[in-house]
């Protein structure tokens, strides 16, 4: 079976939406796959729409994580709320300047850390999974090795003011 079966991104319209999700139901009821997600979903009435009509609710919501869109403030409230998984995706690429901000940097140096290190750990926190397309080896031990290290109450407020 597969673990986790995601719509690309919503259709144009919300009855081609929910076409696609009711196909990707019919997997999870045969055994198929074990939850559903929905990727490229920026707008916060057409996730709670899928919620509604869907027979399957969404496990995961993945998008894009950076400030164009606010960081999804809204739409992790209400993933929290449903206990839908948040996951990040280009969430180093799309936030070099965040990576370079002192409430990143600081920490960095005191935990002897990557900035990235910080961002993921800041990040888990929130309730918020990382998505890391990593090829090196060391990139990958680097993102396990988030979870050896506790950021401070102080130290997560500085970064949450960024987000």
């Amino acid at each position: 079976y597969l673990d986790c079966l995601v719509l690309h991104s919503p259709f144009p319209d919300m009855s081609s939406t929910l076409t696609a999700w009711r196909a990707m139901e019919e997997s999870c009821e045969r055994g198929l796959v074990r939850q559903l997600g929905i990727s490229n979903c920026y707008d916060l009435q057409l996730l709670d729409q899928l919620c509604r009509e869907a027979r399957i609710q969404p496990s995961v919501l993945q998008n894009r994580f950076y400030d164009k869109t606010g960081y999804d403030r809204e739409l992790r409230a209400r993933c929290r709320a449903q206990n839908i998984v948040y996951q990040s995706f280009w969430t180093l690429t799309a936030n070099p300047n965040l990576l370079a901000n002192r409430a990143v940097t600081a920490p960095s140096t005191k935990h002897r850390r990557t900035p990235a290190q910080i961002l993921f750990r800041y990040l888990t926190y929130e309730h918020i999974v990382p998505l890391t397309g990593t090829q090196s080896a060391q990139h990958m031990q680097e993102d396990l090795a988030i979870f050896d290290f506790e950021l401070s109450v102080t130290e997560r407020a500085a970064i949450s003011s960024l987000l």
